[in-house]
């Protein structure tokens, strides 16, 4: 079963910058993918809110910054080469060969 959480992300590009992002791992633990955006909050009650941002800050606290891969980092938008790398509602990003991206 795959895991998740949340880990600042230092992303590489045209101009390096950090945010938050959703990080998934498979079971060896290792990390395949990421949200392509940074994350939001958005909760139906303020105390579901407020458990969501408590913990994004533990993990943030807890775990390293996430440096992005420079493969995943080679593409810039939606071209990435993100069969590793979902949207923010897990839709697949279509892979190259389907998109006619990087």
């Amino acid at each position: 079963m795959a895991t998740w959480n949340y880990r600042i992300v230092k992303r590489l590009g045209h101009e390096d910058w950090w945010s938050l992002h959703e990080v998934y791992y498979n079971k060896a633990g290792e990390a395949t993918m990421m949200t392509v955006e940074p994350i939001t909050f958005v909760a139906e009650t303020k105390g579901d809110l407020i458990r969501a941002l408590e913990m994004a800050l533990s993990d943030c606290i807890n775990r390293e910054p996430f440096l992005e891969p420079m493969e995943w980092a080679e593409c810039d938008g939606e071209e990435m080469e993100r069969t590793q790398i979902v949207a923010r509602e897990t839709e697949p990003i279509p892979t190259p060969e389907e998109s006619g991206g990087c």
